[in-house]
Parts: structure tokens; C-alpha cells; sequence
């Protein structure tokens, strides 16, 4: 098969895969039937204050199943809670994040690779709610109209992603958002390489092999 050929079937599959799983309207469910966070459980109880309102919640990394395949979401509106038992649509976004997403998608592209446990998942969703939630110019979790009490590796780690932002890039991942009358969600999965590099990564990697061994 001709390499134009072969790079054209790669990326039909590569289509067809992203669409089947981009249903309009989905049911979520918990991958584990005990909590949300599922195991490994990847959240801490927090104390959060928005507006002058403060109240305890579990922050961290939603577990979770879409119908068709695991997959791994943060909350994007702080304000409600989360309700798995009425449809989310994956086609619309909704106020007040919206006017945010270039923001939340730096935060992804520089830091999201950084989420490795509680502590990290826990500062990752307290940056989000951060840049959806405060009002002043500096993001600092522990100071505004958003701010949060958790352990110290979580804030020191929601403090971080977000002074990355100064920096950062955008476009490192692709973004699904599953909206209803709960909390509104958002999971990732990265950009993919196109067909072509992936045909000639291998070829690249010998080329490289050989050179090293002359030099």
C-alpha cells in the first residue's frame, strides 16, 4: 500500500474513533460505585470560600465512565454540585467559564502532565476554580474572592500551575466539556500527532541510531 494510502486509513480511523465518542448527550457514571474520585483516589477535602461563602468539598480528579470508555474529568463550575443522574451534553459550553477557556487551556498544556497524585490533583482543581471564580487580577489560592484551606503541597501545587500561566501555551491538548444543570465538567486527551509522523517516527529514530554509531 502506497504511503499516501496508508496515511489516509490512519487518519479515517483516527476520525471515525474521535466521533463514535463524541456523542451530543451522554450519561456519566462513576467508574467506582463508592465515590467519584474512584482508585486510586486522587482528592482532598477542602474548605473553599467564593463570594463570601464557605463551605467543605471534595476537590480532585473525577473517575469516571461516559457510556463507551473510562475517562478522567476536574470541574469546571464552582458554584454547583455535580449530578450524574440527569444527560450531559458535550457539544456546548456554558457561562461563567467560557470567557476562561484560554486560561484553563494554558493551565492543561503547561501543568496537566504535572497531576500525579492527591496533592497535585487537588491543587490542579483549585487553580481551575481559581481562574473561573476570582475577581482580582492576581490568582493566588489563598487570598481574594476565591480561596481555598487544604494541605500544603496542594496549595503550593494550585499556585504554581498558576503562575505558569504568565508563559504558557495553549493547544496541547484536546478538550471535551459535559455540561447540565450540575457542575459542569471538562477531560482532555492529548493533541494527537498526525499520521505522517507517526509513519515516519520510526525511520527518524533509525536515521538517529546510525548517526550515533559514526560519530
Amino acid at each position: 500500500m502506497a504511503l499516501k494510502s496508508i496515511t489516509a486509513a490512519i487518519t479515517a480511523a483516527v476520525v471515525g474513533a474521535a466521533a463514535s465518542s463524541q456523542a451530543a448527550m451522554v450519561d456519566l457514571s462513576q467508574q467506582d460505585p463508592g465515590s467519584v474520585f474512584g482508585s486510586p483516589n486522587w482528592s482532598e477535602e477542602i474548605t473553599r470560600t467564593i463570594d463570601g461563602d464557605t463551605g467543605n468539598f471534595g476537590a480532585g480528579l473525577f473517575r469516571l465512565n461516559d457510556g463507551i470508555m473510562d475517562i478522567l474529568a476536574f470541574c469546571i463550575e464552582p458554584e454547583a454540585f455535580l449530578d450524574l443522574g440527569q444527560t450531559f451534553d458535550t457539544m456546548i459550553t456554558a457561562d461563567p467559564w467560557q470567557d476562561n477557556f484560554e486560561a484553563i487551556d494554558k493551565l492543561f498544556t503547561s501543568s496537566y502532565d504535572q497531576v500525579v497524585d492527591a496533592e497535585t490533583a487537588t491543587g490542579f482543581q483549585l487553580a481551575i476554580w481559581e481562574i473561573v471564580a476570582e475577581t482580582a487580577a492576581t490568582l493566588d489560592v489563598t487570598t481574594g474572592n476565591h480561596s481555598a484551606l487544604a494541605s500544603a503541597g496542594a496549595i503550593a501545587a494550585a499556585n504554581m500551575f498558576l503562575a505558569a500561566l504568565d508563559t504558557a501555551s495553549t493547544g496541547g491538548y484536546k478538550f471535551t466539556t459535559y455540561v447540565n444543570d450540575g457542575q459542569d465538567l471538562i477531560s482532555v486527551s492529548p493533541v494527537p500527532v498526525p499520521a505522517a509522523a507517526l509513519l515516519f517516527a520510526p525511520v527518524l529514530a533509525g536515521a538517529a541510531m546510525r548517526k550515533k554509531r559514526k560519530a
